[in-house]
């Protein structure tokens, strides 16, 4: 799954992208931005002058590509979500269940004293 992530003009932070859509293939979006792109032209709303990259009354009018980033995230599939989640829950198992003292060796020694 792919997520393209755009600067919404309109924004105080327009550095902080912002996710536009999402296709299961990265060639669907960017066929989405070749559709859409057009030469830089102004438009004027309610008094403001807005510099455009994109299709007027398209879909992504109100957002320009960041400079030299990539804007389109690979994200991977359920299942490597899941397997990302499973290794973090193993992980997570062992370092803060496992490290608990088994009750075996706390009866082994109720004073806390140690074979040593």
């Amino acid at each position: 799954m792919f997520i393209l992530m755009l600067n919404d003009i309109r924004s105080p932070k327009i550095e902080i992208l912002q996710n536009v859509c999402r296709a299961k293939l990265r060639s669907d979006l960017d066929e989405l931005m070749i559709r859409e792109k057009t030469n830089v032209y102004i438009d004027e709303v309610d008094g403001v002058k807005w510099a455009k990259t994109f299709r007027k009354n398209g879909p992504l009018e109100w957002f320009n590509a960041p400079n030299g980033r990539d804007y389109i995230l690979d994200v991977g599939n359920l299942n490597s979500w899941k397997e990302d989640a499973e290794r973090q829950a193993e992980t997570a198992w062992t370092d803060q269940v496992m490290t608990v003292t088994p009750l075996d060796v706390l009866d082994a020694h109720p004073t806390g004293e140690s074979d040593d």
